[in-house]
């Protein structure tokens, strides 16, 4: 329901190039005798006549070619940014989008592949890093958030075992990564938002 703003800049521009079209062709058409005198209003001059048809035309025909096709233009960009999954609210976020040099993500999961990985796993003290990444596989091996079959998956990559992964999160797929490689973890709790 919004205009953006080359829109009304738009309607501004095709309302005067309209208006000033109108009074030109029928002030040169009165001065030269294209139409009779009494056409003309009483006390009236071909000047008044002109000005009162240009206001008349602008006044029935605002939506005009120009004003109709900016909004046809921002419906179009809407509609083929929300066929390639960008959601675009209105001509004024479109407009502003020309500005924009830089994009910044935090929806990682939404814009790569939905679910989680590990990339790097550095181990600061003097502990080996494969036993390191063991000792934190077992810890999160009974937990069912994706961070932690993330984990999993890559101690498991690490160590070597088959390197296949998780597809689609089966039980069966997170039964397999536990099997013979991990430790047993007794006494294990998972507190929503502090982890294990």
């Amino acid at each position: 329901m919004s205009k953006a703003p080359i829109q009304k800049f738009a309607d501004y521009v095709s309302i005067l190039a309209v208006l000033f079209d109108g009074f030109y062709a029928l002030y040169t058409a009165g001065a030269l005798g294209a139409y009779p005198d009494e056409w003309l209003p009483e006390n009236g001059n071909h000047f008044v006549f002109a000005l009162m048809f240009s206001i008349s035309v602008v006044v029935i025909a605002c939506p005009c070619a120009l004003g109709l096709a900016t909004p046809t233009a921002v419906m179009v960009a809407t509609g083929v940014g929300a066929n390639n999954g960008v959601l675009i609210k209105g001509g004024e976020s479109l407009e502003r989008a020309q500005m924009v040099k830089y994009v910044i993500f935090d929806k990682t999961g939404t814009l790569t592949q939905g679910k989680a990985t590990v990339t790097v796993a550095k181990v600061f003290a003097g502990m080996d890093r494969g036993e390191f990444l063991k000792l934190v596989a077992s810890a999160e091996a009974s937990s069912e958030h994706p961070l932690a079959k993330a984990i999993l998956q890559y101690a498991r990559h690490f160590h070597f075992f088959d390197g296949s992964s998780l597809t689609n999160g089966s039980q069966n797929d997170v039964n397999e990564l536990k099997s013979g490689w991990l430790y047993d973890a007794s006494d294990f709790s998972a507190i929503p938002g502090r982890g294990v």
